[in-house]
């Protein structure tokens, strides 16, 4: 979210019942140098308002104009906002995109770490439903 609407998006999550741990203070919200404090409200997911995806010391260099060009309309809780990733629900995986992200943010190594610990959890988990025996990290 651009910062510049950062007191709308507000003035929507408490009128919608949301609230924030403590009163608003712009000094103190500011100075946290990516998002506002959580909203929270019974029986909802909390809510976080960002206007950067990462803190400015990230060592991840995300171009976040190039986020807010590729983000699209999107439908949360019936309110109508823009999401960063609006096909995220697709079936299919988008792999170019895969491949060229993490490559731009200098993420890659990230990527490939998750990636092959998923696989890595996956196919435990095959073999032991397989060979009944239990899987590393199960306790015994």
């Amino acid at each position: 979210m651009h910062q510049a609407v950062l007191s709308a998006a507000r003035g929507t999550l408490l009128d919608l019942g949301y609230h924030t741990s403590r009163d608003f203070q712009p000094e103190t919200e500011f100075a946290i140098p990516y998002h506002l404090l959580p909203f929270n409200k019974e029986g909802a997911p909390p809510v976080e308002v960002h206007w950067m995806i990462v803190p400015p010391a990230s060592r991840f260099p995300v171009a976040q104009d190039c986020l807010w060009q590729r983000s699209g309309p999107a439908t949360v809780a019936g309110a109508q906002v823009r999401s960063l990733c609006p096909g995220r629900f697709r079936e299919t995986l988008d792999w170019e995109q895969l491949r060229e992200r993490p490559a731009e943010w200098r993420a890659a190594r990230c990527l490939y770490l998750s990636l092959r610990l998923t696989v890595e959890l996956l196919c435990a988990g095959e073999r032991a439903a397989h060979t009944g025996t239990e899987t590393v990290g199960s306790g015994t």
